[in-house]
């Protein structure tokens, strides 16, 4: 598996395409958007929590979520500003058809995030417990789907499950690892997987994330298809938001 992914790594076209240089500076601006409006609204939602204004935490929460809209388009006009041989949209992503192995990857990956990552956060959760740091069980989004009104929740569920994954993998899997990658590959892969755990802000679910940026990157360098790993994201996304609907008729 190791000399497979190498393999892989080394055959994704935009990196024989685009200049380092160019992609570097322009992602760089894009990505401090990105997390500078992560950061903000981070402390915007925890002053809200700790002050008990419910509905200036709910606006936070919300303005978190489609504030990667414009994020996203930033991201979209930086791949534009650094463009490869072929002057088209997909390719700049590195987006293509999904293929019929494609789908054997997702269902792969999506079996291996139903698989480990409740025993992952599982063993993590009782190291917590130990230590006796201080955690919530639930992300604030968990909680708003779960208990928000009809409109609420659909919107919730737009942001989540068709905006955030977008967004996320242009941002993770295609530029922060590409800036990670002079590095060497393991290392571009782990530091990644790292800042995608860790900008989630939910101290019980690093561990998961982190697993599920593996995951993720996985699909893409084994696909070498970019919307492999968004459409894996969504399905991810979309189970989590389930659960988190289905959970309080079992209260």
């Amino acid at each position: 598996m190791r000399l497979e992914l190498w393999n892989c790594i080394h055959r994704i076209p935009w990196r024989r395409r685009i200049s380092p240089w160019r992609l570097a500076a322009a992602a760089g601006c894009a990505l401090a958007i990105y997390f500078a409006v992560c950061a903000v609204v981070g402390a915007v939602l925890h002053f809200c929590a700790t002050g008990d204004r419910q509905l200036l935490w709910t606006i936070a929460v919300l303005g978190g979520i489609f504030a990667q809209l414009p994020a996203g388009a930033g991201l979209v006009l930086c791949c534009l500003a650094a463009p490869p041989a072929k002057r088209l949209l997909a390719a700049k992503l590195g987006i293509r058809p999904l293929r019929r192995r494609d789908w054997k990857v997702i269902g792969a990956c999506v079996a291996a995030n139903l698989l480990l990552c409740g025993p992952v956060t599982g063993v993590w959760e009782l190291m917590l417990n130990a230590c006796d740091i201080p955690y919530r069980r639930e992300q604030e989004l968990a909680l708003m789907i779960a208990d928000g009104s009809p409109l609420l929740i659909a919107l919730l569920l737009v942001g989540a499950v068709i905006v955030a994954p977008v967004v996320e993998e242009i941002g993770f899997r295609r530029v922060l690892f590409g800036l990670f990658r002079p590095l060497g590959a393991w290392p571009a892969i782990l530091m990644s997987c790292a800042v995608f755990s860790l900008v989630h802000g939910f101290l019980l679910g690093i561990p998961g994330l982190f697993l599920l940026g593996f995951l993720f990157q996985y699909a893409y360098l084994r696909t070498r298809n970019l919307a492999a790993a968004v459409l894996l994201h969504m399905v991810v996304n979309l189970i989590a938001a389930a659960a988190a609907l289905i959970e309080p008729l079992f209260r």
